[in-house]
């Protein structure tokens, strides 16, 4: 990971201009050091060094950063193989029984400097979360370890969609799952992708009643619901959900993730990969949005 400094060094770009791509284009995503600093990744170098390229070619900088963000998306080849049960969590699963938010801190940092943050959801994260759920049904975890656990990824993802800039006039998209639904790490993992893609994402979070993400829609003036079905018990509520904004915004495209999104009806399914759904939802709604304009 550098520092600001050291990628303005190493690119020839002052640290006003990536604050100003990163701010304006969304061409970096840089992540927070314990000590409240941004750190890039050699993703992010890459990508300054690429915008910094074409624009001295004479590339407007909205098409530059276009193309970087083209070049440096996952080249999403067929997803790993899951990794054997507890192998990706197992440090994860101690810290939390041990209520150590440092182990826990220190796991996190560790994760997500393996790589981007889409290779490390669906890497790492999505099977760490699963070896947590393991844990805790085997009695291995108790809830309070679980809870424990689950905060520090929750506070560490919407960290990340807190410092992903908004691109101006981006297509707006509200996530949210229905009433009863818990488990919206998996969901929020997705709305920091998105947003990473470009999109305006507006994260709701889970167990919202139909009527409040009817109104959220509205008030946002999105153009897209993103939901989630992570267990079996959820579908039917999901559905109603689905059912309801379909009939109050029929202009909204409806789309849904989730382990069970193939038992819901109306919607566009984006499979099981955060960074190839986002990267297929932010294609579709990017390229409506410049026909419309």
């Amino acid at each position: 990971m550098y520092t600001i400094k050291t990628v303005a060094a190493r690119t020839g770009v002052p640290a006003t201009t990536i604050r100003a791509w990163e701010r304006r284009y969304a061409v970096v995503a840089p992540l927070r050091s314990p000590g409240g600093y941004r750190v890039y990744s050699d993703r992010d170098l890459r990508a300054v060094a690429r915008m910094a390229e074409f624009v001295r070619q004479g590339v407007a900088a909205n098409q530059a950063a276009e193309r970087v963000r083209a070049e440096e998306a996952p080249s999403f080849l067929p997803p790993p193989q899951p990794p054997a049960s507890g192998q990706a969590g197992q440090v994860l699963v101690d810290a939390a029984g041990a209520l150590d938010a440092a182990g826990v801190r220190a796991e996190l940092e560790r994760a997500f400097s393996t790589g981007s943050f889409e290779e490390v959801v669906d890497g790492w994260l999505r099977w760490a979360l699963e070896d947590l759920g393991t844990a805790w049904a085997s009695g291995t975890l108790d809830v309070a370890g679980e809870h424990f656990a689950s905060q520090a990824i929750r506070a560490r993802l919407l960290a990340a969609l807190d410092l992903t800039p908004l691109r101006p006039g981006a297509p707006r998209v509200v996530v949210a799952q229905a009433s009863g639904i818990q488990h919206d790490l998996g969901l929020l993992s997705f709305a920091v992708a998105a947003q990473r893609r470009g999109l305006d994402v507006r994260f709701v979070g889970g167990d919202v009643p139909e009527a409040d993400v009817i109104s959220a829609i509205g008030s946002a003036r999105a153009t897209c619901l993103v939901t989630s079905v992570p267990q079996s018990e959820d579908v039917e509520a999901s559905q109603r959900l689905v059912d309801a904004v379909a009939a109050a915004r029929p202009s909204v495209l409806l789309v849904a993730g989730g382990r069970f999104q193939d038992e819901l009806t109306g919607v566009l399914r984006l499979g099981h990969d955060v960074g190839p759904a986002a990267r297929t939802l932010a294609e579709r709604l990017l390229s409506g949005a410049q026909a419309a304009g």
